[in-house]
């Protein structure tokens, strides 16, 4: 189950990794990974627009885990009518890759 976009090359589909407002060390790392892992920040950030998640770093043991937080939603038809009775939502966090810390 994902997103996918209307066409070839939609400008809005893939959203951009973002740092929150005022996170100054995610500003300062993500400046730095842009520089110089372009390629695999852009496949995460397509991997995480699949999901219609948000790009956010974890720390890792040798670096930093590139994570996609999004909502995943479970329907249940209980009465066999083809209605969802009852939805069940679920947040899910997963890696979308990882990347050296820089300095």
């Amino acid at each position: 189950m994902g997103n996918l976009p209307l066409t070839e090359n939609d400008p809005i589909f893939i959203k951009p990794f973002t740092c929150p407002a005022g996170d100054q060390a995610c500003e300062a790392q993500l400046g730095l990974l842009k520089d110089r892992f372009a390629p695999r920040l852009e496949q995460a950030e397509l991997a995480c627009s699949i999901k219609n998640g948000t790009l956010f770093f974890a720390p890792a043991e040798q670096g930093i885990d590139i994570c996609c937080g999004y909502s995943a939603t479970t329907l249940w038809d209980s009465n066999g009518d083809g209605n969802a009775d009852y939805e069940d939502p679920v947040d899910m966090d997963v890696s979308v890759g990882t990347l050296p810390l820089l300095r």
